[in-house]
């Protein structure tokens, strides 16, 4: 019989946590995945290309396709955490499911890092944006799941594909912020506060900053300074934040559909594609059609008999937050009054709808009076 092999789950690296039961371990588990809103089985999504300003890159993490996570009912592919004898890395506790990324620079073993790094660096369509690859998700996604397999070969890690991208796109965005602010502090000639400087460039961690800087592209990567009061920003998109909240400017993303100008380019375009419908989440269950996946989420909690969101005075459960916002108005006293008979209302829409009832009221009394005149 051979030797098992152990798995180490480094999701979140925090050698300083003690190790708990297996039994602890399942109780976790089976609290994280009661997620009412895990229903990207019934998720059914049409894929085109949105055109995309060449000013703006988005590096944000992305949701896989079904076939690339692993399945939440399989607590054996889920990462659990087991003993480390004879092991090359050390034991770490179970991580959430919502960590972004699966190790972390101050504590997890530089060789785990410098390893991962070495394998995104033979894979160009995940941080080069003039790889032809990088807009082609189907083939980024087949990256992805290569790279899985081999920091599994490597260094017994099992983690998805989705803890995979969010990684590589922490690490770029880090790279990034270290690059900038050491453009900052060279020019400014502010103190080093004990970080490692050489060649003009200043990073808290010189292995990983070193090892990305021979590949990640970075010469257009410049401090831009507002010119009304000269603060710097590492993005064109921070300074005409900047402005607007500073300064009075105009919102910087306008909507070419409408009038509507927004401060932040994720929400711009989630706006855009409710005109455009260039992305698009069936319901397989009803015609509805959500212009973004958190619309379709939720909406498919309403074909399902789950009622997650309880009411903490009286007990009463709702299938969405709007809904039970609504419901703890009922607990108050209500706060609009009708202006023609005193009546109070908790809703807005419900206060308009009894002014129209009046207005009708009006308009049926004159008419009335205008017959018995004549």
């Amino acid at each position: 019989m051979g030797k098992k092999i152990n798995q180490v789950n480094i999701n979140h690296i925090d050698p300083r946590d003690e190790t708990v039961s297996k039994g602890n371990e399942t109780n976790s588990y089976n609290e994280k995945i009661k997620d009412p809103y895990d229903v990207t089985t019934k998720c059914e999504k049409e894929t085109k290309i949105v055109p995309e300003e060449e000013s703006i890159v988005n590096l944000e993490i992305e949701i896989l396709p079904e076939f690339l996570m692993i399945k939440k009912n399989n607590p054996v592919e889920l990462i659990d955490a087991l003993g480390n004898t004879g092991n090359k890395f050390p034991t770490f506790k179970t991580a959430k499911l919502t960590t972004r990324c699966f190790f972390q620079l101050r504590s997890t073993d530089p060789s785990i890092i410098l390893g991962f790094i070495d394998i995104i660096r033979l894979h160009p369509c995940q941080w080069n944006v003039q790889h032809p690859d990088f807009d082609n998700k189907e083939k980024r996604d087949q990256s992805t799941v290569i790279i899985c397999e081999k920091i599994k070969k490597d260094f017994n890690i099992s983690i998805t594909p989705q803890l995979a991208r969010s990684s590589i796109l922490s690490l770029i965005r880090w790279f990034k912020r270290e690059y900038l602010r050491s453009q900052h502090i060279v020019k400014q000639g502010e103190s080093k506060g004990g970080r490692w400087s050489r060649n003009g460039y200043v990073s808290a961690h010189p292995l990983y900053f070193n090892k990305l800087i021979e590949f990640i592209p970075h010469k257009h990567l410049k401090l831009t300074s507002c010119n009304d009061c000269l603060r710097n920003f590492k993005t064109q998109t921070q300074l005409l934040i900047h402005n607007h909240q500073v300064h009075g400017a105009d919102k910087p993303f306008p909507c070419r559909y409408c009038k509507r100008s927004f401060l932040h380019p994720s929400t711009w375009k989630h706006h855009e594609n409710r005109h455009t419908k260039i992305h698009v989440w069936k319901c397989k269950l009803c015609s509805r059609k959500s212009s973004t996946k958190s619309d379709h989420n939720i909406h498919m909690v309403t074909h399902s008999d789950i009622r997650a969101f309880v009411c903490d005075l009286c007990g009463s459960s709702y299938k969405s937050s709007t809904s039970l916002n609504v419901h703890l108005r009922t607990h108050e006293a209500p706060k609009l009054q009708c202006p023609l008979c005193n009546q109070m209302f908790y809703e807005n829409y419900r206060l308009k709808r009894h002014l129209c009832a009046h207005e009708a009221e009006t308009a049926v009394k004159a008419a009335c009076n205008i017959k018995l005149k004549n």
